[in-house]
């Protein structure tokens, strides 16, 4: 029970409570998850001792190669190094009700992003390989658990213009609907973004980044309000933040789309 340690109970109160779910049926999974994720190979010693290990693994990298000119930013949960086997072992942790199938176990784009910032960020490393672990599932019956999901390694990252890449809800991305005539590269958009000052999954540090890197998108903050403020089927509603951003938002499609 992660809640033993008053401390470390104490941190996940205040980020549940941050995130509107902290009622018992979430704390309740939040506690199971956590426990499967610890006691599922936490220092990553199945593959021997990694020389170097690493939690939370944040990158924000500009690549510019050539006309490749591009910005990854995120972060991995857990990063082995391994220098013996000249390997590094990528795991993400999910929380979703169901494990990759289809197209998103073939052609998944975190597993993409994931090896390709590790491919600039430890250029020496000859093998990356992502393991996605559904807390959720089962972690450690037979040789293949259910909860495991270990991607075909990928030797190298091709991104080929025009390829069409899916993604999934949970990740970070923009969503474009019912547009009039087809994108072409070199498009470029008015863009405008709302961020809650109390949302725990997103740093004001960053949001002051994107504002101070990109000068022409337009950024909003809103005081009080945290993760999913705009949702109100969440316990993190917040009613007078979501209506300024939805007045912001109209007045910004009907400036640019007029």
């Amino acid at each position: 029970d992660p809640f033993v340690i008053p401390s470390i109970k104490k941190l996940i109160l205040s980020t549940a409570q941050g995130l509107g779910v902290d009622d018992e049926e979430n704390m309740d999974l939040i506690k199971e998850m956590i426990a499967a994720g610890v006691r599922y190979d936490f220092l990553g010693k199945k593959n021997g001792k990694p020389a170097q290990s690493f939690s939370e693994y944040e990158f924000d990298m500009h690549v510019k190669e050539g006309e490749k000119d591009y910005f990854v930013k995120g972060f991995i949960d857990k990063l082995f190094i391994y220098d013996k086997k000249s390997s590094a072992l990528i795991r993400d942790f999910k929380t979703s009700k169901q494990v990759f199938k289809g197209e998103d176990k073939k052609k998944n784009l975190q597993d993409y992003i994931y090896s390709l910032a590790v491919k600039y960020l430890f250029p020496d490393i000859q093998n990356r390989n992502s393991e996605f672990v559904f807390l959720k599932f089962e972690l450690e019956k037979g040789d293949k658990p259910e909860g495991i999901m270990k991607m075909r390694h990928l030797k190298s990252i091709v991104l080929t213009p025009g390829e069409e890449i899916r993604f999934r809800p949970g990740e970070h991305h923009i969503m474009l609907i019912q547009l009039n005539q087809p994108l072409k590269e070199g498009n470029r958009f008015p863009l405008m973004l709302h961020f809650g000052a109390e949302d725990a999954g997103i740093p004001l540090e960053s949001v002051r980044t994107i504002a101070e890197r990109w000068p022409e998108i337009s950024v909003h903050v809103y005081e009080g309000a945290g993760h999913g403020f705009n949702c109100d089927a969440r316990g993190s509603y917040e009613a007078d933040s979501a209506a300024v951003a939805l007045e912001r938002t109209l007045n910004h499609f009907a400036t640019c789309l007029s």
